[in-house]
């Protein structure tokens, strides 16, 4: 992951093995931030002068089981709800979200939303990632959610308990709720963003960990 001092080609990858996009041809961005056309693999930063990328509500993005995974720099303290990638509009509404910082607890978390809005943190504080490339990922699919840091599980919940033959509950979504990245005054770069409409293991995810995006 190379950082840039300018904005330069992301890449958001909504995958189900065979569905690739960019995020330079995807995007509405909002506010408009210049990505220049050097080519892909560098990163793109977030901070007070570059705001949040905000992708138009599309159907594609909305799966009943998912996996989201990135690089990621976070740049020292962040505010109190900095967030890596939002689709989440209202809080009383179905979405998800995945925070660097998120109401004080002080540690990457996955958010999302199961008639009120769940957290699963990590269980070390963030600063231990400040200043660093690091990979995250977060899964939800088959009745389970789980935070995964550089392809090793570091927590992990049962959406709900299941009664004998029921199935376990769809992720929600508002169909009002695009999807930001680096929003809510998040500091730092974001590479490699990759959302697939499937829900992999902590091995399919490690071993894939330093390959780039293709498309």
């Amino acid at each position: 992951m190379n950082g840039c001092a300018g904005r330069e080609l992301c890449r958001l990858q909504w995958m189900n093995i065979s569905i690739v996009l960019r995020v330079s041809c995807l995007l509405a961005l909002h506010p408009s931030p210049a990505i220049a056309a050097d080519g892909p693999g560098k990163a793109v930063r977030f901070d007070e002068t570059h705001g949040e990328l905000v992708v138009k509500h599309s159907p594609v993005l909305e799966a009943t089981e998912m996996t989201i995974e990135f690089w990621a720099r976070v740049d020292g303290p962040q505010s109190e709800h900095a967030q890596f990638v939002r689709k989440l509009a209202h809080w009383e509404k179905p979405g998800w979200l995945f925070a660097a910082s998120q109401s004080g607890y002080g540690c990457v978390q996955w958010r999302w939303w199961d008639q009120s809005l769940k957290t699963l943190p990590d269980s070390i504080l963030s600063t231990w990632y400040r200043d660093q490339w690091h990979h995250y990922a977060a899964v939800y699919g088959a009745g389970k959610v789980s935070l995964i840091i550089d392809g090793v599980e570091v927590a992990a919940r049962e959406v709900k308990q299941l009664a004998a033959g029921e199935k376990p509950p769809a992720l929600a979504f508002d169909p009002e709720a695009q999807l930001r990245i680096g929003a809510e005054g998040f500091k730092g770069e974001i590479d490699e963003l990759r959302i697939w409409k499937i829900a992999r293991t902590p091995v399919q995810i490690k071993g894939r960990l330093v390959s780039h995006a293709q498309g």
